[in-house]
């Protein structure tokens, strides 16, 4: 048995157009016949000639196989396939390129070797693969790869990579998430916060999208607003979210903001809010639920050892009065597609065979004898009937005979236009400026500015906002609302077990400390939750009660009683006396800045009205908490 050779093959991602999706291309597979590997699904190539370049054997083999032409043709990357079964071995060189018109289409010009072609997306290939790993031996599946195609999409994910997506080569420290390209916090004072933010974002969503083949371009933040928390563009190409609440200027929380982008990964699979993407997306929202019960961060550097720089997006829970946007979702939104083929008009018989003589002869001639003005001159005035019948007639000599002399007459010349007074098109505009017409239905950002992509065509809106009256819509908001609750009332205070303690335990000096009231909040208004009732839940009374049992007070140690004052006087807030977490920074009530030297760039207002106060309002506050002034 002769010596078993290692060779080289070809494929070709042919896309079906140059303006296709960059995570969801459409491009050509075929199903192979009568070789190794028949029945598979595989792309168009072959093997490498001696002497051939990868893109010229691409450009030949599939000329050869499909009739398409293609340009240009550009190296992708190459897989290693061992086939044991067939005692074969190939190195396989993956190209992409597009086909020249997107009008043609492929043909099967060898029928031997592949039953036929079709035009099949990035999400269905690995729709594909997924339906195969999770197959058992003996079940018949309706769609295989071929080896160098499978053994493509286990490595591009393998990896974390999209082979016909992006991918950073020049990172500066490790990324987050490699399914994710590009992290753009906005410009401003907090943009480090910001990407922080979209980071941790970022890094606690890899597993579910490496487990449901999802790919970002680019995770950016946006502005805060009053309309949406999230948006979607080209099927998860840019996903926007906002990070800070436009009422208050406060961070949102971080779980709020995890949620959104759960709901803006499930756009990347369907882009309406249908059946289908509810199914898939709270398939993703009990993924993330599962994470946090792990208390699951990120892989590697992002883990849960790697501690943050600051505390101010960490909270669980909204501030009181807190003005949400109208929408979890603003939309969903695609790149305006190239014009679409008219249909060809139907022609009847007789225009089909003249339009089969005019390639054949051409358009330019003219009928024979069919110029009646210049038979009329040639006969001398006279007006024949019919058409000469015979070109060796005497008539039909004379006629040639005068023409011919007709042809040596001396012609008028007409005037000829100069080369320089010429003004072409293309003169009178800018040669740097390229226009490109607005279509009446192109989408609107929010401030009425209109949406466009990287290469200037307007955008198309796929998806309206969620409808309010929809019931997977108030599922969601009342999924959030319950994290909300929960997270409130898993923050009690924590008191080590003592006899029951009352406001008595304080010292004087403390009870003499004039407190606002608790049913007014610190804004000056009415609250409708008794705040001032979160201090010491197991006393049994309100804390505002001036009673007390002086037998309880002569029960309890020295040390014990004075251990507890300290406690809930280091936890206390000095603005509502509310008893918060010892590791809180700002009081859950006010947010007043419990511990300033934690917080960074912390501020007093300077107002008449907050003059003497003591309220501290956090960095990232750009309004004070008391007053509302800005900060100065």
């Amino acid at each position: 048995m002769a010596n078993p050779q290692v060779r080289v093959g070809v494929g070709v991602f042919i896309l079906a157009s140059s303006n296709e999706p960059a995570n969801n291309p459409r491009f050509l597979v075929g199903k192979r016949m009568g070789s190794h590997g028949a029945g598979t699904y595989a792309l168009p190539g072959g093997h490498l000639e001696f002497g051939e370049t990868p893109e010229e054997c691409a450009a030949r083999e599939t000329l050869e196989e499909t009739g398409l032409k293609i340009s240009p043709v550009q190296f992708l990357t190459a897989t290693n396939d061992y086939m044991p079964a067939e005692h074969k071995h190939y190195i396989t060189m993956f190209t992409v390129c597009v086909r020249d018109n997107d009008s043609d289409e492929p043909q099967v010009l060898e029928p031997e070797k592949c039953e036929g072609w079709d035009w099949v997306s990035w999400e269905d290939l690995l729709d594909w693969v997924k339906t195969e790993s999770e197959a058992g031996k003996d079940e018949v599946l309706e769609r295989k790869l071929f080896l160098p195609l499978l053994n493509l999409t286990h490595a591009a994910y393998a990896n974390i990579k999209m082979p016909l997506g992006w991918e950073r080569i020049n990172n500066k420290k490790s990324t987050p998430n490699k399914n994710i390209v590009f992290i753009k916090p906005r410009n401003g004072p907090d943009e480090a916060i910001s990407k922080d933010y979209l980071e941790r974002i970022a890094a606690q969503c890899l597993p579910i999208m490496n487990r449901n083949y999802l790919a970002v371009a680019s995770l950016e933040e946006y502005e805060p607003n009053l309309e949406f928390w999230g948006r979607n563009f080209n099927n998860g190409e840019i996903i926007q979210l906002v990070l800070k609440s436009p009422s208050t200027g406060r961070w949102l929380p971080f779980k709020f903001v995890q949620m959104v982008m759960m709901h803006e990964l499930a756009h990347c699979k369907e882009m309406n809010h249908g059946p289908g993407f509810w199914k898939v997306r709270n398939g993703y929202a009990s993924e993330m639920k599962e994470l946090w019960a792990k208390d699951y961060t990120g892989d590697g550097l992002w883990g849960k050892g790697v501690l943050l720089e600051n505390g101010m997006f960490t909270r669980d829970t909204l501030d009181e009065g807190e003005v949400l946007p109208e929408h979890m979702c603003g939309g969903t939104f695609k790149s305006r597609g190239g014009k679409k083929r008219k249909a060809k008009p139907k022609i009847t018989y007789k225009e089909q065979k003249e339009r089969r003589i005019r390639k054949k002869f051409g358009v330019n001639g003219m009928t024979l004898g069919a110029d009646d003005e210049l038979k009329v001159k040639l006969e001398k005035g006279k007006k024949p009937v019919g058409k000469p019948r015979v070109a060796g007639s005497a008539r039909g000599r004379e006629l040639r005979a005068a023409a011919a002399l007709t042809r040596f007459e001396v012609k008028k010349e007409e005037p000829q236009i100069k080369d320089e007074e010429l003004v072409t098109d293309s003169e009178t505009e800018s040669e740097d400026e390229v226009h490109i017409k607005a279509e009446p239905d192109d989408a609107v950002d929010i401030d009425g500015s209109r949406l466009v992509d990287s290469k200037g065509h307007g955008m198309v809106r796929v998806c309206d906002d969620e409808d309010k009256d929809d019931d997977n819509v108030k599922n969601e908001l009342r999924e959030l609302q319950s994290m909300h609750s929960q997270a409130q009332l898993s923050r009690p205070a924590k008191v080590d077990p003592q006899p029951k303690a009352t406001v008595s335990s304080i010292p004087q000096s403390s009870k003499s400390t004039k407190l606002p009231d608790p049913s007014t909040n610190f804004r000056g208004s009415k609250s409708s939750k008794p705040i001032g009732k979160l201090i010491l839940k197991d006393t049994g009374q309100d804390t505002d009660s001036s009673s007390s049992k002086p037998n309880l007070e002569e029960n309890v140690p020295p040390t014990t009683m004075s251990q507890i004052t300290a406690s809930l006087v280091e936890a206390s807030c000095p603005v509502c006396s509310v008893i918060n977490d010892p590791m809180s920074l700002t009081c859950t009530v006010c947010s007043n800045v419990l511990k300033p030297d934690f917080v960074p760039n912390a501020w007093k207002c300077d107002s008449a009205t907050c003059e003497g106060g003591e309220y501290i309002n956090a960095g990232d506050v750009g309004l004070c908490g008391v007053c509302g002034n800005r900060k100065s």
